[in-house]
C-alpha cells in the first residue's frame, strides 16, 4: 500500500495557460484592491468568465508566506474572496474542489 501523501506528491500541478496568467496579472491586482485584501500579488491567473452574469474569476498568489485567494468579481457589486483553504475544500466527500488553487505561492 502506498501512503496518501506519496500519491498526492506524485500528481503534477495543472499547467496554467500563458494567456490565463497574462490576463490574471493584468487584472487581478486591481480586483485584490477592490476586495480590500492585504495581498501583494506575486502571481495570478484568470480562471474564467461567466459571460451571462458577466462575472470573472481569478486566482492570486500573494507574497511568500501569505495566503492566496480565489476571487469572484461580478459586473456590479462587491468582490467575493475565498482563501485557498476554502477553494481547495471539496463541496462533498469524494468530489473534487470546483475552483482549486494551482498557482504556486
Amino acid at each position: 500500500l502506498v501512503p496518501a501523501a506519496a500519491i498526492s506528491q506524485s500528481k503534477k500541478a495543472p499547467e496554467i495557460p500563458a494567456a490565463a496568467r497574462k490576463a490574471g496579472m493584468a487584472q487581478a491586482p486591481a480586483v485584490v484592491q477592490l476586495a480590500g485584501l492585504s495581498c501583494p500579488v506575486s502571481d495570478a491567473r484568470l480562471i474564467g468568465e461567466d459571460k451571462k452574469s458577466k462575472t470573472s474569476y481569478f486566482e492570486v498568489a500573494c507574497a511568500p508566506g501569505t495566503m492566496g485567494y480565489v476571487l469572484q468579481k461580478p459586473a456590479e457589486g462587491a468582490v467575493v474572496a475565498y482563501s485557498c483553504i476554502e477553494a481547495n475544500t471539496p463541496p462533498a466527500p469524494g468530489q473534487p474542489p470546483s475552483a482549486p488553487c494551482c498557482v504556486p505561492p
